[in-house]
């Protein structure tokens, strides 16, 4: 039998605690190096994220195109994210905040966003729960009321429907667009849609459009609509025949007037308080905070 004195004891018991701090230390350096990692995406180019496999090699390209191109005229970040791993719920407002949830912690812990207050937002579709969410940040909040919000739905409704969803980022990346141009409405506030509180928006210089920016909105609906243009081209040129899809007939882009419509959407809602100013319409955000601390906007549409 093997006997241990005192000595020995203690050799073992250094040992045994030594070993269990250098392991403690590997495992915190690992979730460093991991959090790092995750928030080093932010950082790069890429800002269409398809783990449900969902789009085209040549469809992800298109979209990559479009959405820096957005990011460099709106000043706004954009971030696409599909998604079949998302916790499923039969109950649509569950399934709203699940994906609200999902769509806010890839944003904010993957260093999205520009600016002190992380400008931008992110379009997820939940192929779990068969939903679009698109939650906002910083002035993105207040460019995308409750209302505007709506409409972007409604306008992506078809295309989800169809399994088009290279169509559905298109349209939420040329409403979004539009509605940039249009600035942030005079009467526009946000509001806790747990509690109800009216907050002020922060202060941005750039709420009303002076000359050159309608230019540029204009240019900006110039460059969506050559992007499509070109898009259908490349699907519908027939190589080898006499016959060619008349491109120019089938792929006008028109940009109608937003309308604000509540038709088979289905974005969470609380009691919506009166604004205090009673001017206009249009105006007026719900917000929520994130895992992170941050405040987001956003909701989430009908399923698909």
């Amino acid at each position: 039998m093997v006997k241990y004195n005192n000595t020995s004891r203690r050799k073992i018991n250094q040992r045994f605690w030594s070993i269990l701090v250098l392991f403690s230390l590997l495992f915190s350096f690992s979730i460093l190096g991991l959090q790092a990692l995750a928030e080093d995406l932010g950082s790069g180019s890429q800002r269409v994220f398809d783990y449900a496999q969902i789009l085209d090699y040549d469809d992800i390209e298109y979209l990559e195109i479009l959405i820096a191109e957005f990011i460099e005229e709106t000043n706004l970040d954009f971030v696409l994210l599909t998604s079949d791993e998302a916790e499923y719920s039969a109950d649509d407002a569950t399934a709203i905040k699940i994906g609200m949830a999902v769509a806010d912690d890839f944003y904010d812990y993957n260093g999205f966003g520009i600016g002190e207050d992380y400008d931008g937002m992110i379009y997820f579709i939940d192929m779990s729960n068969r939903i679009p969410i698109i939650t906002t940040s910083g002035v993105a909040i207040d460019y995308i009321t409750d209302s505007r919000l709506e409409s972007i739905f409604y306008e992506v409704d078809n295309e989800l429907r169809d399994q088009d969803f290279t169509m559905s980022a298109y349209a939420v990346l040329r409403k979004t667009a539009q509605y940039v141009a249009e600035g942030i409405p005079d009467d526009q506030y946000r509001y806790d849609e747990d509690t109800g509180e009216i907050t002020q928006p922060p202060a941005k210089p750039k709420n009303k459009l002076t000359l050159f920016e309608a230019g540029a909105s204009g240019f900006i609906g110039l460059i969506f609509s050559m992007g499509f243009y070109t898009n259908v081209s490349a699907k519908y040129g027939l190589t080898g025949s006499t016959y060619t899809y008349n491109v120019r007939g089938n792929s006008a882009v028109e940009v109608k007037e937003a309308k604000d419509e509540y038709i088979r959407t289905s974005v969470v809602r609380t009691a919506k308080p009166k604004s205090s100013s009673g001017s206009g319409s249009g105006g007026g955000s719900r917000t929520h905070t994130s895992s992170s601390g941050r405040t987001h906007g956003g909701g989430g549409g009908s399923r698909f």
